[in-house]
């Protein structure tokens, strides 16, 4: 099989969902920015969140883009800016061999797209760090002049939308998704791990190991699949 271009979830496939200090020295253990981020924003922030996370599994939101139109409203509300949002992504570490895996890649032209229920500001460090060809976030943080959180601009690139996106720049390539591979380390990535021809589950609950071609716990693994 040919790959030619290879999809990533974000957060807990390219970024690490390792453990966390937090205020007061507390350690606990996440696996998105969003719940830094409202941690960082104090308790009433994280009430606030866990309430939006108990209506999302629940089935009270119509979609993806209401419970993060909400939730971007809990970060507004709290009083988040640029400078206390990039000091908490500046914590979050790589997962091990991720800059090795996209390195790889890039050498055999093998092009690279990020695609995240995620934050885009967060995508677009990897973007450029990792140098990944394409980056679709779904959250767009944008900020005012003195650098409060002002708006955002939300993507539909969770869940079912993640194979929008796929099928946009299959087009765009003019390649089947025979041809095109993913990573990803959770229950919402089922979605593109069940179209694409080749995919792998990183870390993952069972939910993502069925769907996948393959189970892996290590991204070094991957290079031997290409």
């Amino acid at each position: 099989m040919t790959i030619k271009l290879f999809f990533f979830d974000l957060e807990g496939t390219i970024f690490s969902s390792s453990e966390r200090i937090l205020k007061g020295g507390k350690i606990a253990e996440f696996t998105n920015l969003w719940s830094l981020l409202m941690h960082e924003l104090g308790a009433d922030a994280v009430r606030e969140e866990k309430l939006n996370l108990q209506k999302w599994e629940n089935g009270e939101y119509h979609s993806y883009l209401d419970w993060a139109r909400e939730s971007a409203g809990v970060l507004k509300k709290y009083g988040l800016d640029k400078d206390k949002y990039l000091k908490v992504t500046e914590t979050i570490p790589y997962n091990e061999g991720v800059r090795e895996l996209l390195a790889e890649l890039n050498r055999r032209d093998i092009r690279s797209a990020v695609i995240s229920g995620g934050f885009a500001n967060h995508a677009r460090k990897a973007q450029r760090e990792l140098h990944i060809t394409h980056s679709f976030a779904a959250i767009d943080l944008l900020w005012d002049e003195v650098g409060k959180l002002d708006y955002w601009n939300i993507l539909p690139s969770d869940y079912e939308g993640k194979i929008d996106f796929v099928r946009l720049l299959e087009r765009e390539y003019n390649l089947s998704l025979e041809k095109c591979a993913f990573v990803g380390d959770e229950k919402n990535d089922v979605f593109i791990a069940r179209e694409v021809g080749l995919s792998f589950a990183y870390n993952a609950p069972e939910e993502l190991k069925e769907a996948a071609d393959h189970a892996i716990e290590d991204l070094a693994e991957i290079s031997a699949h290409l």
